[in-house]
């Protein structure tokens, strides 16, 4: 016996062609099917205000709404204000999945509120819609902490290759300079207070750099990958900053201690 369902499937217009294969595999899952959805071929004209007010008049009418994720979903205006209504609206949310990826983030807006995440396999969309699976207590990653992770990881990557590079030419500088002044029987001498303070400034580094980037990513991971930035910058910094200046010794051998203010 088919069954009547009045559905709005939220969708990016680059991924038509797979809104479309949904809808074919509904009604070909004995779905009685009347689709409220926007796709490009029925967009809806007027200004923002009116295309809303359609909007929210087609996902109150629609007794389910399926969300057909894609990479950059919830970058898109449009499909992020469909799902902002749909939860306003308290309307049961089902999720299909791309057919390579069902692990993929689920936009922050729908997190708490997805009633079943689903595949391709079968008839599952089918049953979803149909109310027949279960709520769905799976956990999966949130797009934009996703997003925020990566940008971390790119700015964690970029901090930590020029703090390298700066430990690099400062040791390289050091050590030819004290290979020079070693010719002339001078000696440059790298005290542990010295040492102490790098360290100082890399462990301050390493907490600033974890608050920063855990505060931002909202994961585990981008705090690790912001207190390793952090850690190698603040060392980078100290190296360049600390030095004692001590001149002493005697008439055959000097040692010289440089230190700037």
């Amino acid at each position: 016996m088919t069954s009547r369902l009045n559905l709005f499937l939220i969708h990016a217009w680059a991924e038509a062609d797979t809104y479309a294969k949904a809808v074919d595999r509904l009604r070909a899952s004995d779905v009685d099917l009347a689709d409220y959805s926007i796709p490009p071929w029925k967009q809806v004209d007027g200004s923002d205000a009116e295309i809303e007010r359609s909007i929210r008049s087609r996902i109150s009418t629609a007794s389910s709404v399926v969300v057909v994720n894609s990479e950059g979903l919830h970058r898109r205006e449009w499909s992020g204000r469909e799902m902002e209504i749909a939860v306003d609206l308290g309307k049961p949310i089902v999720v299909l999945q791309p057919h390579d990826n069902f692990q993929l983030a689920l936009p922050q807006v729908l997190d708490g509120h997805v009633h079943r995440v689903t595949s391709w396999r079968g008839d599952s969309l089918a049953r979803a819609v149909r109310g027949e699976s279960g709520r769905d207590y799976r956990a999966f990653d949130i797009a934009e902490i996703r997003d925020r992770r990566e940008v971390v990881k790119l700015l964690a990557g970029g901090i930590s290759f020029i703090s390298i590079a700066i430990l690099a030419q400062s040791l390289y500088a050091w050590n030819k300079l004290a290979r020079e002044l070693a010719s002339a029987g001078v000696e440059i001498t790298w005290t542990s207070e010295d040492a102490a303070t790098v360290m100082r400034l890399g462990a301050g580094g390493a907490v600033l750099g974890a608050i920063a980037a855990g505060l931002f990513s909202q994961s585990t991971a981008g705090a690790v990958l912001g207190a390793l930035g952090g850690a190698l910058l603040g060392s980078a910094f100290g190296t360049t900053l600390v030095y004692r200046a001590t001149i002493h010794g005697t008439r055959d051998r000097r040692v010289i201690t440089l230190s700037q203010a």
